[in-house]
């Protein structure tokens, strides 16, 4: 199968997870040159993007960036953060980044 169009419109039943499945089975195709990131990183980076995807086709915009900086935190920053601690991180219009730990 060379070429696959899905059709999906807000008002269906499908369900976000179910929808990001269908893309990667319809479209990830993981690149083996040597200068590619390994398999496990080239299917993050598509899972990340067939995600703010879905959400776009089945919700908005909003809900789409909301879940796209869910998953970019989870994936780079959880590391980063204390366990048993709250973390607040604040972004500013005017560029500034505030973290806050909190008990």
């Amino acid at each position: 199968m060379e070429c696959v169009t899905l059709f999906v419109t807000k008002a269906s039943t499908l369900e976000v997870e179910c929808l990001v499945e269908l893309l990667k089975q319809s479209f990830f195709y993981p690149s083996d040159d040597s200068s590619s990131d390994s398999w496990t990183t080239q299917e993050e980076d598509f899972t990340e993007e067939a995600t703010s995807r879905a959400h776009k086709i089945l919700s908005c915009e909003e809900v789409a960036r909301q879940e796209r900086i869910r998953l970019v935190v989870d994936r780079h920053l959880r590391w980063l953060l204390p366990q048993g601690q709250e973390t607040a991180i604040r972004l500013t219009s005017d560029g500034a980044v505030a973290v806050e730990f909190r008990e």
